[in-house]
């Protein structure tokens, strides 16, 4: 058997590559560049906002909504105060939410104080948090 040159070595490299499919790392890539493309909103820690909001990218609440809240994702930082309905399919909730809660993914964290009856398809809290309420898994 004769040695194989340089491109010949790279063009199987890149055909094992293909066959194997994705990366791990590539399909990590991918999902960031998604989050990227999507439009990212903040309500700052000055505001106030009574009424409803609803939108189809990443909301962040640094400041106080009271009203209903529909977002893709919805992060409520350490300062955002939500009294409301939210309704999301990715919800961080870092500060204050007050209501009722229907996410498919919910991750409270240590910080977090939430009153809510929460609907969830899949449920994260750290130790710290301060919650009650009731809570449902859907299917």
């Amino acid at each position: 058997m004769g040695f194989a040159g340089p491109a010949k070595v790279e063009r199987a490299r890149r055909t094992a590559r293909i066959a194997a499919g994705p990366s791990r790392r590539m399909k990590q890539d991918r999902i960031v560049t998604e989050d990227r493309m999507r439009k990212r909103s903040y309500i700052s820690d000055d505001l106030f906002i009574e009424g409803d909001i609803s939108g189809t990218g990443i909301l962040e609440i640094h400041g106080e909504v009271s009203g209903n809240l529909i977002a893709d994702a919805l992060v409520v930082a350490k300062k955002g105060r939500i009294n409301g309905a939210v309704r999301a399919r990715n919800l961080t909730i870092q500060g204050q939410v007050t209501g009722t809660i229907s996410a498919q993914n919910v991750e409270i964290e240590a910080s977090a104080s939430v009153v809510a009856d929460t609907e969830y398809k899949r449920l994260s809290i750290e130790s710290g948090a301060k919650v009650e309420g009731g809570f449902k898994s859907r299917q």
